[in-house]
């Protein structure tokens, strides 16, 4: 919010703060270009790039030395960026369309993405599915896979309601939408799995916020307001029958694939209570652990106590197991000590 950019060296000595009893680090440097509030910081190969809602996107180097500035097309408030191959696509506020700014090239103008196949409200979310293919997600209720290489749309997929977040599951597009949340099969272009609230849920719920999988994506966790639900669906079953090769030229133009299923519902595991206020963003640490952080000024660390159990009870079997082994040897080795005492009376003083 202050329009800086500060870079920290993580293998710098952190510094005791007497009177707060904690220890913090100090910036390494701070840069000051941008005359808005930051919106988005993106990694590109060598540097990264930075974008507020003034005129420019910014390329830094690693090390944050000003490389080149870029100036936007059009000056809408940026809803996101994504670097790919040698572009940086941007997304505003009020534009359907992306726009792609190439960083590595000093005179290419802007490209608007999508002649053919185009959003027709501005888009929420984008994200790389892989190295050929990334996604972008709609307030029009649709997701685009497009091409990474040609910058080309390939297939839309729609929904019931507008998307506001996508996640990627190898195969698969976990994405929220509105109150609810789906997994689109992005191979077959079919709706895998899919959860609408009831018309009670619907009242006394809010749109989702976001959501992200753990335990090797066979949970699914997702948020809003002050709370984290946690949900299963078989993910495993799901991937056997969808098989593990990415193959975009499955998809058709009708959407459906050659085989209409089901959609499966998600089982509702439980609710993660602790934030008193809004929860601003959620970060992976590990398979079972995540931490959140809210409005209410606290940020909180999530880990799986039934694996932490099991995880204390085999380091404690362990450290049984260990001292156990090592009071026999040890017991062993002064037997046989002893046994040598006897026998030669020199030995203690070689001891």
């Amino acid at each position: 919010m202050d329009k800086k950019i500060k870079i920290w060296d993580l293998n710098k000595a952190p510094i005791f703060h007497q009177m707060n009893k904690s220890y913090y680090l100090e910036a390494s440097k701070t840069l000051e270009i941008h005359k808005s509030s930051l919106k988005f910081l993106e990694k590109i190969p060598n540097g990264f790039c930075s974008v507020s809602n003034d005129d420019d996107l910014i390329i830094w180097s690693e090390d944050g030395e000003l490389t080149k500035n870029i100036v936007r097309k059009y000056k809408e408030y940026t809803h996101g960026i994504l670097c790919v191959n040698s572009y940086i696509l941007v997304a505003g506020s009020s534009s359907p369309f992306l726009v792609a700014y190439k960083y590595d090239s000093q005179n290419e103008p802007a490209k608007t993405l999508g002649e053919t196949i185009t959003h027709k409200d501005c888009i929420s979310s984008l994200f790389n599915v892989s190295s050929k293919h990334f996604v972008t997600g709609s307030k029009d209720q649709s997701i685009i896979i497009w091409d990474s290489e040609t910058l080309s749309p390939i297939h839309q997929l729609y929904c019931k309601q507008p998307i506001n977040y996508l996640y990627p599951i190898n195969n698969f597009i976990l994405a929220t939408i509105k109150k609810g949340f789906s997994i689109f099969d992005i191979m077959n272009g079919t709706t895998v799995l899919e959860h609408v609230p009831t018309e009670i849920e619907d009242n006394t719920t809010t749109e989702l916020n976001g959501a992200v999988t753990l335990y090797d994506h066979t949970k699914i966790l997702t948020w809003a307001d002050h709370r984290v639900s946690v949900w299963n669906w078989p993910y495993e079953s799901v991937l056997g029958t969808s098989g593990s090769v990415y193959n975009i030229n499955n998809l058709n133009s009708s959407g459906g694939g050659n085989k209409k299923r089901v959609p499966l519902k998600p089982t509702f595991i439980g609710d993660m209570k602790g934030h008193t206020d809004y929860i601003n963003c959620v970060t992976v640490l590990s398979e079972n652990s995540i931490a959140t952080g809210s409005s209410d000024c606290n940020i909180i660390l999530w880990k799986d106590g039934k694996v932490q159990s099991e995880s204390r009870t085999f380091l404690s079997n362990h450290m049984n197991d260990s001292y156990a082994k090592t009071s026999s040897q040890y017991i062993e080795h002064y037997i046989d000590e002893q046994q040598d005492y006897n026998d030669d009376p020199t030995f203690e003083q070689n001891i």
